[in-house]
């Protein structure tokens, strides 16, 4: 992955961490919702990303890319 990429990816862990409660650490083909993941916590991923990454984050992408490896490359050729 890119340096793009593991920036988004590093992003995203943060997001997962501060939604989830947990300090685990993730691999790309971490399902978010297998983790406890839901739809009201894929919005606060959503506006998370949003928040640290300065640029929209539809939670359509958070919902379509559910492990996190999928919604890095999603957000890396967003």
């Amino acid at each position: 992955m890119s340096n793009d990429g593991e920036q988004i990816r590093s992003h995203i862990t943060t997001a997962w961490r501060s939604v989830l409660g947990t300090d685990e650490e993730f691999e790309d083909d971490d399902d978010f919702f297998l983790m406890g993941g839901h739809s009201l916590l894929a919005l606060f991923v959503a506006e998370h990303l949003e928040q640290s990454l300065e640029r929209e984050v539809p939670m359509q992408t958070v919902l379509d890319n559910r492990r996190l490896g999928e919604l890095a490359t999603a957000l890396v050729t967003r």
